[in-house]
């Protein structure tokens, strides 16, 4: 009976009648014939049946990867694929759009290759821009530090201005410490209170004790 309707469910679909072979295959599907939920799952994610939630695309071929039918298993790791790839493309879009470098670097090469995402070769060469301006300026926040260690502020607060012009959380937040207790720069809460708006919209977290670079100690001391 059930290849019966199996077959009446491939006849329609050959004579493009989608939702009528849809529903035909669903029947069976619920009914546990294998080679039926891989149709169905096949047409939800070919888009042959509009209104349905697509997201049932992978129960329903894993329902027949689990019935045995072989066709589904490689059509079901294609779609694990693609969701990881999807998947990793919005954490690295989450990680660059927060300020990681790594993020950035990595993200330009998932535009590039069209991983997870379309192809976008101006995307891509921004995020490869981006991701080097921001090494530069972590780069220029750690001279910085090592400078503010041995006391000079003054060359310090040089490196720091073009760090935090280009967007370092920690160069902003250190700048607005010196401008807030006058430390090699006349005192200012206005220009303390902008610079330190400035590090909390680049993602400056005070309670992160990983963002302060090895300037901890220094932070500490100048409350």
């Amino acid at each position: 009976m059930a290849d019966a309707l199996l077959d009446s469910a491939y006849l329609l679909f050959s004579k493009g009648k989608y939702d009528l072979a849809y529903d035909l295959f669903l029947d069976l599907a619920l009914a546990g014939n294998a080679e039926a939920s891989y149709s169905t799952g096949h047409m939800l994610m070919n888009g042959q049946r509009v209104g349905e939630d697509v997201s049932k695309v992978a129960d329903f071929l894993q329902q027949a990867v689990d019935g045995g039918y072989v066709p589904a298993m490689a059509e079901l790791a294609d779609l694990v694929i693609m969701d990881e790839e999807k998947r990793a493309f919005l954490l690295f879009s989450k990680g660059a759009n927060s300020g990681d470098q790594y993020a950035m670097n990595r993200l330009s090469k998932l535009y590039d290759e069209g991983i997870g995402t379309r192809i976008n070769p101006k995307k891509g060469d921004f995020w490869y821009e981006k991701s080097n301006e921001t090494g530069d300026a972590n780069a220029m926040t750690q001279e910085a530090a090592g400078l503010i260690r041995g006391g000079n502020y003054l060359q310090a607060r040089i490196f720091l201005l073009r760090a935090g012009v280009m967007g370092n959380p920690l160069a902003c937040a250190v700048l607005s410490r010196m401008y807030a207790k006058g430390i090699g720069v006349a005192r200012s809460e206005e220009t303390s209170g902008v610079w330190y708006d400035i590090a909390f919209a680049y993602g400056w977290n005070e309670l992160d004790p990983s963002g302060y670079g090895g300037l901890k100690d220094w932070f500490d001391a100048h409350q």
